[in-house]
């Protein structure tokens, strides 16, 4: 069996409270930035499909105009 010769001092920080207190705000911490990410992630997801959405819409009105319009704004 391997020997841990940091085994004893992480057992002892282990038990130590202080250790548990700064290791779940360390956590909360990146938990909080995780969240923070996939929140901004889903605004630019919102953002990019209102804009698709709004040019297939331009394209689709283009797409009715008449031969004569279009040539004349080509022009």
């Amino acid at each position: 069996m391997a020997s841990f010769p940091c085994l004893e001092g992480l057992a002892v920080a282990a038990n130590s409270r202080s250790l548990f207190d700064r290791m779940m705000l360390y956590f909360e911490k990146e938990t909080s930035i995780d969240f923070d990410f996939a929140a901004d992630l889903h605004n630019l997801w919102v953002q990019f499909i209102d804009r698709t959405n709004d040019r297939k819409l331009v394209i689709s009105e283009l797409d009715g105009l008449p031969p004569s319009v279009m040539s004349y704004n080509c022009c």
